[in-house]
């Protein structure tokens, strides 16, 4: 499926599966011809497998909001899949809460940031793979899955702004060797443990935030606090 700025049934071409995706592993395109920034508001629950996001030919944005709806990740095998691809400068944004049915692996090759803002649940984890952009992360999130922030092949970049972003405790956070989390928000953190592998935990804007959960170092990695975080 491909967002159509031209095409008929809120600009969604027609699928095999009928006028907008929403089946799992079904595939949405909204990287297309973009021109101008394009607002899509869900206005139901939506299955899909793969999103492909971010204007490739321009600086147009891309913002996905939910009114009365929402996204569920759900493939039949492997993991679901979000992508920002590497050409394009305008920043996206995914509002609408998610449901993890299965692992989603994110890829940022971009240089601009894509902002997850809603809230994350489900069965799965998320891992974020190495690219040039950041990962930025907002809701106050349950998933249970793994939070891995994987630098195989180049660097990789989480940014979180609340202080249960992370999801469920009971996985964990691994940061590995080449990539970084940024603590982004103010406050004490959910007792999430962390696994630094060589990667790095950041500090934002003199926040002075409290990490709570045990830290484990699995390799020589670094810690840096702006003002008086702990």
């Amino acid at each position: 499926y491909n967002w159509d700025n031209a095409g008929p049934q809120n600009n969604w071409g027609t699928g095999a599966g009928g006028p907008f995706p929403n089946a799992a592993g079904d595939v949405a395109n909204l990287n297309i011809d973009i021109a101008g920034n394009q607002i899509i508001n869900l206005n139901q629950a939506v299955t899909i497998g793969t999103i492909n996001i971010g204007d490739t030919s321009g600086a147009s944005t891309m913002t996905i909001n939910p009114n009365g709806g929402s996204f569920t990740f759900d493939v039949s095998s492997g993991s679901a899949t979000l992508t920002k691809a590497a050409v394009g400068t305008g920043a996206d944004t995914i509002s609408a809460n998610i449901t993890l049915n299965d692992n989603l692996s994110i890829t940022n090759s971009s240089g601009v940031s894509l902002t997850l803002s809603g809230n994350i649940d489900g069965g799965g984890g998320i891992t974020i793979n190495p690219g040039a952009g950041n990962t930025i992360v907002n809701g106050s999130n349950t998933y249970a899955g793994v939070t891995d922030i994987n630098g195989t092949g180049g660097n990789a970049y989480l940014r979180i702004g609340n202080a249960a972003a992370l999801g469920s405790v009971t996985n964990g956070t691994i940061v590995r060797s080449g990539t970084r989390l940024h603590v982004n928000a103010a406050g004490t953190y959910n007792a999430e443990p962390l696994t630094l592998d060589g990667g790095a935990l950041f500090s934002q804007n003199a926040l002075a935030p409290v990490w709570t959960g045990p830290v484990t170092l699995t390799a020589p990695s670094a810690i840096k606090v702006d003002n008086s975080g702990t």
